[in-house]
């Protein structure tokens, strides 16, 4: 199916001949005939940012079906606003897109069990005027509480059938002893890289940060079971009234299936606030048959609430040794300036799955694609923008910036040599202890307080110009 070259004809748009568009092979994708690849090209490294659905006229990205893959479109937001004084008419909000980016003409919504079902695309209707805008209080009334004027308002409209999309399946694709590729192969020659694969046993697998410290190329069928230390977690169920067999537990919407195995948190020490161990999943638990320990130590029955979410639940079996897996690899893509990180077999020798990383080998720093202060995209140093700048004195002349570390830890974090804060980048300098903390804003020097504990300090330079980072252009191919 992958060397397939047809001319489609779409359901709205007819696809002009298939020799008018350049063929783009990358690593992790390639276009097709009626999917065009939209990728950010930095010196000749290419990040994939969507597909662009020629026939429909708007951005798509694979997701599993119980049956394969389909080339859905990007989703508006349902984020509480209605359309009626009685708040029955739900409607989506459209959320702002970057330049040269398609903005959401569709709602996505996950299936109750993705197992079972596949997600509905639903078109938008009309605008609504912001002024109409209705939202539900905490106390169950329905008020008129126009959202911010950039906010843009849709009403909801028909089904739109899943077979009016580009469909793909599956492919695993042996590239090293160690770990082999799951590729969507698309019906009109498109592909992306969604996963490793291990030959031995047939898991989809990806790269995971295990216990040992070491990063394994671990199976994605999974539960996860959060244990007592891992903070804003439901804790642990378990499958038995003495409370001695512990359950995995997974959101039905998005989970894969059939699920193998079970991630464990595991409460880390004062820098780490847990690790990952890895257990086999066994046979699925009734929502009816949970149990849960009571603050008193006692098992007591624990079932779901019938109004929320469906969730998958599985014994949690026995432990699995970390090195029972392949250890990944980084490995880096591209020949210029800019360089892509993935994940790859022990050897180093492919690319696997993209990280998610950026590095700049001209200026030692790892980037991330974002808007300059020069009004251009561009790589900007860091793994992201970081939250504010502070200043140290009175006066706010000598700035600084802060990383966080858990309540008790010793250990200080290490910035980037260069780091982003709202488009500009700036050098980082030494770690500081100031004994308060001032900021800047309306052209005012302000006291926030004593710094608290956890926040650890480092002096920023002089602002870096923009046209030192390599700029990123946005292709439609």
């Amino acid at each position: 199916m992958r060397g397939r070259r047809l001319c489609l004809v779409g359901l709205f748009v007819a696809v002009s001949a298939c020799s008018s568009r350049s063929h783009v092979q990358a690593p992790g994708f390639a276009n097709g005939t009626r999917l065009a690849a939209r990728y950010d090209d930095l010196d000749g490294t290419r990040v994939l940012r969507a597909f662009y659905d020629t026939a429909r006229d708007e951005e798509c990205s694979f997701q599993l079906l119980p049956d394969g893959a389909a080339c859905l479109p990007q989703s508006a937001l349902l984020d509480g606003w209605f359309a009626d004084s009685g708040c029955t008419e739900e409607v989506v909000e459209i959320p702002h897109v970057a330049a040269g980016r398609a903005s959401p003409d569709v709602l996505v919504t996950d299936p109750d069990d993705a197992c079972a079902g596949p997600p509905t695309v639903r078109a938008l209707g009309d605008m609504v005027p912001g002024p109409e805008g209705y939202y539900i209080k905490s106390d169950g009334s329905c008020v008129q509480n126009p959202p911010d004027a950039k906010i843009v308002l849709r009403r909801i409209g028909d089904e739109i059938p899943l077979d009016r999309f580009v469909h793909a399946t599956p492919m695993v694709e042996p590239v090293s002893d160690a770990v082999g590729t799951v590729v969507l192969a698309a019906d009109d020659g498109a592909s992306v890289t969604m996963f490793g694969n291990d030959p031995t046993s047939g898991e989809w697998t990806r790269s995971v940060l295990a216990g040992d410290g070491s990063s394994r190329w671990w199976p994605v069928h999974l539960a996860y079971n959060y244990g007592q230390g891992a903070p804003g977690t439901p804790g642990t169920f378990y499958a038995d009234a003495g409370c001695s067999v512990p359950t995995g537990i997974k959101d039905a919407h998005n989970a894969l299936c059939p699920i193998t195995t079970v991630f464990e948190f595991v409460p880390g020490d004062a820098c780490q606030q847990f690790t990952l161990r890895l257990h086999q999943a066994g046979a699925s638990v009734a929502a009816a048959d949970l149990h849960a320990l009571a603050g008193d130590g006692s098992c007591v029955a624990s079932p779901p609430d019938p109004s929320a979410p469906a969730e998958l639940y599985v014994q949690m079996g026995d432990l699995l040794p970390d090195d029972a897996f392949p250890a990944a690899s980084v490995v880096d893509v591209g020949t210029g300036r800019i360089v892509q990180r993935f994940d790859g077999p022990p050897d180093g020798s492919v690319a696997i799955t993209a990280r998610g990383e950026l590095h700049d080998n001209a200026r030692g720093v790892d980037c991330f694609i974002g808007l300059a202060a020069d009004g251009a995209r561009r790589c900007l140093p860091g793994a992201g923008p970081i939250d504010g700048i502070f200043y140290a004195d009175a006066v706010c002349t000598a700035p600084m910036m802060a990383l966080s570390v858990l309540p008790g830890c010793t250990v200080d974090p290490v910035p980037s040599a260069e780091e982003t804060y709202q488009g500009r980048a700036f050098a980082v300098g030494a770690a500081l202890q100031p004994d308060m903390v001032y900021s800047s804003s309306s052209g005012s020097c302000a006291l926030v307080g004593a710094s608290p504990s956890y926040d650890r300090w480092f002096a920023l330079g002089a602002e870096i110009p923009s046209s030192a980072y390599a700029p990123a252009l946005l292709h439609t191919e």
